[in-house]
């Protein structure tokens, strides 16, 4: 494998092709084994056995890597090409066989995924039923994995460190998304903290209007009965 995981990155499974690819070269090597013997021309067989050196090392770096974070492709003889899907990303996965495939032990995996690479076909896949339990083990570990040191980044969705400071999918700084969120808090609890003030004040004034209006109302009663009693009351006899 040369690509390089990341930090705290394990590897679950590597798939490989078949070695039924070698089949076509190897004939093909025959073939020029057979030219060169009737022929005398041995630049059939040095043809055969170019092929089929070309065919090892395209087997062996050709890879399907399965981590506990993305499914990866990694290809290329003389260049380094590889692609990645997160897991959360991955819809499905299925597996095409025909009657060799079913012999042999070896398929097609269809990879659909809502990524931008969509639906992907890796063919001559040995065993392909392991690769699609690696996966699924894969989503299943990743979905009980201690959440508590990762977030969602708020642009792009990814899963990133609590501590990072820009994004390392999309690229965006989270720091500025912090200072805002933290401007908008501050604002919130002084905007909290007037309404309650706005709130209290009239109700300390609207009590102490009750209980000013109380007292008028019980003198004027007083003084309508003591004014009353005056009237009604009767005169003494001298």
């Amino acid at each position: 494998m040369r690509t390089s995981l990341y930090e705290g990155e394990k590897i679950v499974y590597i798939a490989r092709k078949h070695w039924i690819v070698y089949f076509s070269a190897i004939l093909i090597m025959l073939i020029g084994v057979a030219f060169t013997y009737y022929f005398k021309e041995p630049l059939a067989l040095i043809v055969g056995v170019v092929v089929l050196v070309w065919t090892h090392i395209e087997r062996i770096r050709h890879l399907w890597i399965v981590t506990d974070r993305r499914v990866l492709l990694e290809y290329g003889v003389f260049a380094l090409n590889t692609k990645e899907t997160p897991l959360d990303k991955l819809n499905n996965i299925s597996i095409k066989r025909d009657i060799l495939g079913m012999i042999f032990g070896y398929g097609t995996l269809l990879i659909q995924s809502a990524a931008e690479m969509g639906l992907t076909v890796a063919r001559w896949i040995a065993k392909p039923e392991l690769f699609v339990q690696a996966v699924a083990q894969a989503q299943n570990t990743n979905k009980m994995v201690n959440t508590e040191n990762f977030m969602e980044c708020p642009y792009c969705r990814e899963i990133i460190k609590k501590e990072a400071v820009k994004c390392r999918f999309c690229g965006s700084f989270l720091k500025q998304v912090e200072e805002q969120k933290n401007y908008k808090s501050s604002l919130t609890a002084q905007s909290l903290e007037v309404k309650k003030e706005n709130e209290t004040e009239p109700v300390f004034q609207k009590n102490e209007e009750f209980y000013s209006n109380n007292k008028n109302i019980e003198t004027e009663n007083q003084d309508f009965f003591a004014r009353k009693t005056e009237i009604w009351r009767p005169k003494k006899s001298e």
